[in-house]
C-alpha cells in the first residue's frame, strides 16, 4: 500500500522542488534530480514522505485493527521489501495505539 513512488515524487515535485526544475530534463535524470532532493533531506525526509501518505497509512492500520478486532489474541507479521522505514513507520503507529511510551518503542 506504501509503494506507489510515484505518489512520493509527487510530493517531492510540488514541496521540495523549484516549479521548474524538472523541465526539459528526461526520464533519468528527473530521476536523479528526485533522489537527490529526497537524500539531502535524511531520515528525517523519508519520514516527512512516509506521514505525508495519510491515506495509504490510514488504510494499512483500519487494516490492521479491524483484523485485530476479529481475531483479538491473532499474532501478526509486518514486512515490505526492505522492512524498515516504512514498516518501522508503521509499528510505530500501532505500538502508540496501544499505549506503548516512547522509550518501549525506542527499544522494539
Amino acid at each position: 500500500l506504501l509503494d506507489d513512488k510515484s505518489e512520493f515524487f509527487k510530493y517531492v515535485d510540488t514541496h521540495w522542488l523549484e516549479p521548474k526544475e524538472l523541465d526539459g530534463l528526461d526520464a533519468e535524470a528527473k530521476l536523479l534530480k528526485r533522489r537527490s532532493s529526497i537524500s539531502s533531506r535524511g531520515l528525517a525526509g523519508l519520514n516527512q514522505l512516509i506521514l505525508e501518505r495519510k491515506e495509504s497509512i490510514c488504510r494499512i492500520l483500519k487494516l490492521i485493527t479491524r483484523y485485530l478486532e476479529q481475531v483479538p489474541d491473532a499474532k501478526m507479521l509486518i514486512h515490505c521489501t526492505a522492512g524498515k522505514d516504512r514498516t518501522g513507520m508503521i509499528c510505530m503507529l500501532l505500538q502508540s495505539v496501544a499505549g506503548f511510551s516512547d522509550e518501549e518503542m525506542i527499544n522494539e
